[in-house]
């Protein structure tokens, strides 16, 4: 049986499994560490009966609050469920296919925990109805989301095909609502239809993970954002910078510097695998941005769209996104450099990721090369490897996060 790591002071942390017909390993991990496993059998019609005795054993071992205390109940029923929920702070219910691919629940504490359902997430996918789609929307329903209600919205171009669109109309989504938006003219290109597409809820802790059709994802990417998003919610230490969004995905070019696909030596700039580090570049192949800055972000786009139909300005000096066009991206990396607002990413052996670019043709790729493929899609993660691989299971405990601007050189 696996153990579980202390936990802080101020609760209980019970996890809590049902069977089809019984209720099995109820493990409480008592203040100061030490772990027991109590097992409570019972017929699923005895879901009141069980819960009952969960309290009372819970409150004569520990004799602590339950209202103060996390329950995470591993396919529990919806009576049961709500019993918990009734007497318990926070009650996370999950599919045990989830539970077990999330070893990262073992460093989180109570008080990390209790912003479990405070932390919210959308998926926003901007297609044009590349082949890729499919792949896409097909492994999105295979992501681990640990009994979170995601909202999918769907935004296609002018152009979708009916095919397409009746493909995504019927596309079964169990994961929460589903809603679907066609563009009626294709004006302004990418610059306009992407940032048009991304609408997360403009509050501190709400994301919207922004995918594009040309993009694959690693069914552990929800995981990494959980994991990271709940941490950052007890860091207040990073209160003053302007984290701006998490990224899926680890470049391993730089192209916002002075030269055209520079390397990036993440050895030389001291940035050690196994962790994260800041980037005032936000990711577009794969990254949820946070709704407190995206309504900021988006007056930014109309001015600069406006500003670049007169003529075209220079706000990195030095760098080669000057001479972008039609990009979206281009203003958000303005942002990053101008207000500082700053994006999470991973960092692990070989650039290994949660997402990655397919390099499909489209209005910025016209050739795919060799190269091209060495320098821009990286290996996935394909289980919770990546939680063995950090160096530190707290991301943020040092009271510092490295931070790099669009040349790659450190601002803290």
């Amino acid at each position: 049986m696996d153990t579980i790591s202390p936990l802080s002071m101020s609760g209980i942390y019970v996890q809590l499994q049902q069977s089809k017909r019984i209720i099995r390993d109820l493990r409480c991990v008592q203040i100061g560490g030490s772990v027991e496993v109590i097992r409570i059998s019972c017929r699923a019609k005895e879901a009141l009966k069980c819960g009952r005795e969960i309290i009372a054993r819970v409150k004569l071992k520990y004799d602590l609050d339950t209202s103060r205390s996390v329950v995470v109940c591993i396919e529990c029923s919806a009576l049961l469920t709500f019993f918990l929920r009734e007497r318990f702070e926070v009650v996370v219910n999950m599919p045990l296919r989830d539970y077990l691919q999330a070893k990262w629940l073992h460093a989180m504490s109570v008080d990390t925990l209790r912003n479990w359902f405070d932390t919210k997430f959308q998926i926003n996918i901007i297609t044009t109805c590349r082949n890729t789609l499919f792949q896409l929307l097909k492994e999105l329903r295979e992501v681990y989301f640990f009994g979170d209600e995601i909202h999918l919205e769907i935004a296609a171009e002018s152009t979708a095909s009916k095919a397409c669109l009746d493909h995504i109309d019927e596309y079964d989504w169990p994961h929460g609502t589903k809603h679907i938006r066609q563009r009626i003219v294709a004006s302004g290109g990418p610059q306009v239809a992407i940032p048009e597409a991304i609408r997360p809820s403009p509050s501190e802790n709400n994301y919207a993970i922004m995918l594009e059709d040309d993009v694959l994802i690693s069914r552990q990417f929800f995981s990494w954002l959980k994991f990271v998003s709940l941490q950052l919610m007890t860091s207040r230490h990073l209160v003053e910078k302007r984290l701006f969004s998490i990224s899926l995905y680890t470049p391993r070019v730089l192209e916002t510097g002075y030269h055209r696909r520079e390397p990036i030596d993440y050895e030389r700039h001291g940035i050690a695998r196994g962790g994260i580090f800041g980037f005032e570049v936000p990711c577009s192949w794969g990254a949820a941005f946070g709704g407190a800055d995206w309504r900021e972000a988006l007056s930014y786009f109309q001015k600069r769209y406006a500003e670049e139909q007169q003529s075209r300005q220079t706000i990195i000096p030095g760098s080669r996104v000057t001479g972008w066009k039609g990009s979206w991206k281009k203003w958000l990396i303005e942002l990053g450099y101008v207000q500082h607002w700053t994006t999470i990413y991973p960092i692990f052996h070989n650039e290994t990721s949660f997402s990655t670019n397919m390099l499909m043709l489209g209005e910025h790729i016209e050739r795919v090369t060799d190269e091209m493929r060495r320098n821009y899609t990286v290996p996935l993660f394909t289980s919770t490897e990546w939680y063995d691989e950090l160096i530190n299971k707290n991301l943020f405990e040092d009271g510092e996060l490295r931070v790099f601007d669009a040349f790659f050189e450190a601002i803290i």
